[in-house]
């Protein structure tokens, strides 16, 4: 048994994990990162990133064989479903190097692999090492969470996890659920050529939406020809020679659906179990996750809690500034000091905040790039020319860690805006500095390095013009 001392010991290795441990390593901490599994986390494993890429190789293909457009033939010859996943994994692995595993040397913090459990409120253990720390963050995500359905573990099942692992294209799928996630993998499965049926319990899709929301997707779901069954309870499951059998409750009757497959998609649940949090004396709530105050504290003062674990809103835009705001203490706001930081733009410069003391300084934080941030950008580029020969600074920020250098060249292009100076804030460097917990926000700093205009997306241009020589004069 070998025993190790950290000042902050992370379980996990998402994105709330990434974003804590160099937030630590800035500030010159001892950490120590935990993973059990693959370095990364949902977003970039089995999540938005492997999601999107099949959603949209679908999406073609069914494109091609449905347009609107007369005169143009194109045909949908065949969709080989393995080698869309083996493209996909390629895309993840270079992702995961790129976004996460080189960080790691890059801000030089340890990496054991394996599970951890708490052995004590200051300690745990990994295998045969031991290892107490001055805090902990507890970053272990979340799993899909699979309703408790007679027959269905005997019958077999995929999960949004492992329907991106298939080798080829069932005939037909069954959705246990109607959330986004049963949604968008449902419709993967639709564009390319699969029967699909999705079962909902309550009246509706998408029950924490709008109904607005509820009635343009079902209408869109219905020009795709899937099947969507409301009011529905999947009573047993049974395994047949051609698939499934799932005998199902609907109008007051029982009924029966066949499928060669069945797709779960019913929530997500946190990943604590093997944890032992309670000898760590960490309490857990009703639905499973720890108990955390509004700095991410959980019942025990030295362990903190952060990201999909905690059954916050489950985007990765939100980890980094929910952990950044954890670290900071308190928020900003109009008169706050924004501490000196670094980050290298993407043509390669360094922008160094503190080198830009004596100019006033325009920082707009983007969740990412996208068709509603185009006003935005756009304004800035209308006023960057002009504002910078008066003394002012500026910098874009994206924290979509699914942004590449490619990404924005195509939204700078759309925008019209391909002379503002960029930068990619994976992890939360600036939304720290910041004390960021909004998606999109702008600010403009003084010559003091003091926030003095702050505000959230869309912004007119007019007011961006207004707020600049407002600081501007007050400077002079």
């Amino acid at each position: 048994m070998t025993h190790h001392s950290y000042d902050l010991a992370i379980v996990g290795s998402g994105s709330a994990a990434f974003a804590g441990a160099i937030w630590a390593r800035e500030h010159g901490a001892r950490v120590v990162m935990i993973e059990r599994g693959t370095v990364g986390g949902t977003y970039v494993n089995i999540g938005c990133v492997p999601s999107k890429m099949l959603l949209r190789a679908a999406e073609t293909f069914h494109h091609a064989g449905h347009h609107p457009y007369q005169g143009v033939e194109t045909k949908a010859i065949t969709a080989d479903y393995g080698a869309m996943v083996a493209q996909k994994n390629r895309l993840t692995g270079d992702m995961r190097r790129e976004k996460y595993t080189d960080l790691i040397d890059e801000y030089g913090w340890d990496l054991v692999e394996g599970e951890a459990r708490f052995v004590g409120e200051t300690t745990v253990q990994v295998g045969a090492r031991t290892i107490t720390a001055g805090a902990y963050l507890i970053a272990t995500g979340v799993r899909p969470a699979v309703p408790p359905i007679p027959g269905l573990q005997e019958a077999g099942y995929f999960t949004s996890t492992t329907a991106m692992e298939l080798d080829r294209l069932p005939t037909s799928i069954a959705v246990i659920g109607a959330g986004y996630i049963a949604l968008e993998q449902g419709q993967v499965f639709r564009h390319l050529g699969s029967e699909v049926t999705i079962m909902q319990r309550g009246p509706r899709l998408l029950p924490t939406h709008e109904p607005e929301v509820t009635d343009a997707v079902g209408q869109m779901l219905a020009r795709l020809g899937t099947r969507v069954l409301t009011s529905t309870h999947v009573q047993r499951v049974e395994r047949t020679e051609h698939g499934r059998r799932l005998i199902i409750w609907r109008d007051g009757r029982e009924e029966t659906l066949e499928a060669e497959e069945i797709l779960v998609a019913t929530g997500r649940q946190p990943n604590i179990e093997a944890l032992d949090l309670n000898r760590a004396g960490v309490a857990i709530d009703r639905r499973g996750a720890p108990v955390i105050d509004d700095q991410l504290r959980t019942t025990n003062p030295r362990v903190f809690a952060a990201g999909d674990v905690t059954l916050a809103p489950q985007f990765v835009y939100v980890v980094p500034r929910l952990t950044a705001a954890s670290h900071a203490g308190s928020s900003g706001g109009i008169g706050a000091t924004i501490p000196d930081f670094n980050i290298t733009q993407l043509d390669g410069q360094t922008f160094d905040l503190g080198a830009h003391r004596g100019r006033v300084v325009a920082l707009y934080d983007m969740a990412g790039w996208c068709s509603s941030c185009l006003p935005e950008a756009h304004a800035w580029a209308q006023l960057y020319a002009q504002y910078h020969q008066r003394g002012v600074d500026l910098l874009v920020v994206s924290v979509d860690p699914h942004d590449t250098p490619q990404t924005i060249a195509t939204f700078q292009q759309d925008a019209g805006v391909q002379g503002l100076p960029w930068a990619i804030d994976t992890h939360g460097v600036v939304t720290e500095r910041l004390h960021l917990t909004a998606l999109d926000q702008t600010f403009i700093l003084d010559r003091a390095g003091h926030v003095a205009y702050q505000d959230s997306v869309p912004t007119s241009e007019a007011t961006l013009r207004q707020a600049l020589d407002r600081v501007l004069q007050a400077g002079s």
